[in-house]
């Protein structure tokens, strides 16, 4: 499958919101970021991730086929507040909820519109009220300010509600507890589950009438490797 079949794109409804699960190592992060670069290579983006484990932050950007160059690391807000185009990553302080600059960020991202918003590891973002507020806010409520939205955690427990119930596209990678899988069962049958072995995952997009299981690969000694990395993405290979 091409990475162009799985990226959420703008419709009429608005802009959509994707739903990325699975345990640490399982893939999810890597997923996202082929569609970050797909949309990069593709579209005119504004793009804002926030980092809370230094996952995108400790990346080798220098091999990216984007010809801007590697992303910004902001440290402040005049980085980004003018700007319509751009890759911008943000490294939260742990809990998030206790960084000022995330709240103000988002706010902004929320008065700006036009921009594709990452949160990877959400449940790290820790229990407080108004940065909570403000990303439910965004996923309810700017769909036609066209504000794109990720969303990746470990689990599909712990989270804001509204992340499950507002995204129409689903990533599920390996959920090792049972009640991770029944919170998703309304969007995403669960009987899919027992198709799927260690390293592949599962898509739902609202173009697929079920979801489609893919494949982990094999490595050169037949260790088995994440189905994201198997996910087609070179622009000559549709």
């Amino acid at each position: 499958m091409h990475i162009s079949e799985l990226v959420p794109e703008n419709d009429e409804n608005g802009s959509p919101r994707a739903f990325f699960a699975g345990t640490t190592g399982s893939g999810k992060t890597t997923l996202m970021m082929k569609m970050i670069f797909w949309i990069l290579e593709n579209e005119n983006p504004l793009i804002l991730i926030f980092d809370t484990d230094g996952m995108w932050d400790y990346q080798d950007y220098s091999s990216m086929k984007w010809k801007r160059g590697v992303p910004v690391r902001i440290t402040k807000m005049s980085q980004i507040v003018d700007k319509h185009t751009g890759f911008f990553i943000y490294c939260c302080d742990y809990p998030a909820t206790r960084d000022p600059m995330v709240g103000m960020l988002m706010e902004w991202a929320f008065n700006h519109g036009y921009i594709t918003l990452i949160v990877d590891e959400v449940g790290d973002f820790g229990n407080g009220i108004t940065v909570i507020d403000i990303l439910g806010n965004i996923i309810k409520k700017g769909r036609k300010k066209r504000i794109r939205v990720f969303i990746g955690y470990q689990r599909s427990q712990g989270i804001p509600v509204i992340v499950v119930t507002e995204s129409s596209y689903f990533f599920i990678f390996e959920l090792r507890s049972e009640k991770d899988r029944e919170r998703l069962a309304d969007r995403v049958h669960p009987d899919f589950f027992t198709k799927m072995e260690d390293y592949d995952f599962m898509a739902k997009t609202p173009y697929m009438r079920d979801p489609v299981v893919i494949r982990g690969g094999k490595k050169r000694y037949g260790d088995r490797k994440p189905g994201a990395i198997g996910v087609r993405s070179d622009s000559n290979d549709k």
